[in-house]
């Protein structure tokens, strides 16, 4: 039998049969390629994230903004307890003193207690 590799340029990858190349499809968010442009889609690491917008321009995970934190897997980042988050890219505002809030990512004060 003769065997045909197929050997694709950028952004495309081997069809099923091997034989041609095809559109690479991006991945999906929280997923980026490990190798740029390459290989299986695979989730971003902890305290990094990609979102759906930056998946499908095929870009690498990216670290979450300082103060913030994130699972393996994520399409963002979050503030960590004890902290919370009004807007997403601004920074995380500790629980006022004398309180505490145990939820990963909370959005307002209202969990804060004693």
């Amino acid at each position: 039998t003769n065997a045909t590799a197929c050997f694709c340029n950028t952004r495309f990858e081997s069809s099923e049969d091997g034989l041609s190349c095809v559109a690479m499809q991006p991945c999906d968010a929280g997923n980026h390629r490990a190798i740029p442009d390459k290989g299986q889609c695979e989730p971003c690491e902890a305290d990094t994230f990609i979102n759906s917008s930056q998946a499908a321009l095929f870009v690498s995970c990216g670290p979450c903004p300082a103060g913030t934190t994130s699972s393996s897997g994520a399409s963002s980042c979050k503030c960590p307890v004890g902290q919370y988050g009004v807007l997403p890219g601004v920074p995380c505002i500790a629980c006022p003193s004398g309180t505490f809030q145990p939820v990963i990512g909370a959005a307002n004060a209202s969990g804060c207690r004693p």
